[in-house]
């Protein structure tokens, strides 16, 4: 009698011991997912294990070591943490679902990497029976796998390899995994050297080129527009003006105002009219040289001394002096 008691009680003790853990016959993952990437000698893992029915305990190994970064659950309460120095992780699980649920779990393993070809191995043990496993690995921006054919490059061979335009992506699956297998994923990679295209060479010359014209063809274009703005304003030059535009011109564009009276035969109260009126028009500059003598300077085409905003002190009242003297068509010359 005491040997039977002694019996059941070791009996239930097992079958609760066996319960912490959560390894139990009953027990069966729906799916169980591996999403890696590299990135700056990290290999950055997603790992996601969804369960059907209730547990309250997981626990399994990952390699390389991992630090869990973040840990969640779909329904009831979970915590992770690192259970020993070979990668194992646990997690407590608490108020599930009958249905059970998903734990979710971000991973960071620090690799080796050396230069030139490097080898990622990572393996994982699967907790409880599995109905599928899945796993994909994402290697980093200009990565190629180092073998040829590429399959030859990873294990197990059977992996898809796949690219999304800027990293190649190995994926995995299996099914009927049996509980406590370790499954095992391994790539074998190296990176292309980063060199300047030949192509961005050959495209800078016509860039040059290019560049080269439109800065010629910019200053060609405003040399016409100015020369184009002189033709036409010469063109609206009444006939007496062009007279006085004419003898300014065989005069290196200057002479004084009583040659113009002269060489054109005109009256001094006309000379003055038609001065004021190319004035106020931009084609001429007036300079007093003395109190009743004058100089016309021929602007247009001319590049004028004169600073922008305005001139000096002196110069403006020698324009204002001029203004008055080029008014008053009595003066003498």
């Amino acid at each position: 009698m005491k040997l039977l008691k002694g019996t059941l009680i070791l009996l239930a003790l097992s079958i609760f011991i066996l319960g912490s853990v959560g390894y139990t016959e009953a027990a069966e993952l729906v799916f169980y997912g591996v999403d890696s990437k590299i990135e700056n000698s990290t290999l950055k893992t997603s790992l996601t294990i969804t369960i059907d029915e209730q547990i309250n305990k997981l626990f399994f190994y990952v390699t390389p070591i991992p630090e869990i970064r973040k840990f969640s659950i779909t329904s009831g309460d979970v915590s992770c943490k690192s259970a020993d120095t070979r990668g194992g992780i646990s997690c407590d699980i608490s108020n599930l679902n009958e249905s059970g649920g998903t734990i979710s779990l971000d991973l960071d393993s620090r690799l080796k990497l050396g230069e030139g070809k490097a080898d990622i191995t990572s393996s994982y043990e699967i907790p409880f029976n599995a109905r599928s496993v899945y796993s994909s690995l994402r290697l980093p921006p200009r990565a190629v796998l180092s073998e040829d054919p590429p399959q030859n490059s990873i294990s197990p061979r059977n992996g898809e390899v796949k690219t999304d335009g800027k990293h190649i992506i190995v994926f995995w699956t299996k099914g009927n995994i049996t509980a406590g297998d370790v499954l095992t994923f391994s790539a074998s990679y190296s990176l292309l050297e980063q060199r300047e295209s030949p192509i961005n060479t050959l495209l800078l010359v016509p860039i040059v080129v290019i560049l080269t014209a439109f800065v010629w063809l910019v200053i060609r274009h405003k040399r016409t527009t100015k020369t184009i703005g002189q033709t036409a304003a010469v063109s609206v030059l009444s006939k007496d003006e062009k007279t006085l535009f004419d003898i300014l011109k065989a005069h290196d564009n200057k002479v004084n105002q009583k040659i113009l009276v002269r060489e054109s035969n005109f009256s001094k109260a006309k000379v003055s009219r038609l001065i004021k009126e190319l004035r106020d028009r931009g084609v001429i500059e007036i300079e007093a040289i003395s109190g009743r003598e004058n100089r016309i300077l021929l602007k247009l085409g001319q590049t004028s001394n004169k600073k922008e905003g305005g001139g000096s002190a002196e110069t403006n009242k020698q324009e204002t002096d001029t203004s008055s003297s080029t008014q008053n068509t009595n003066g003498k010359v």
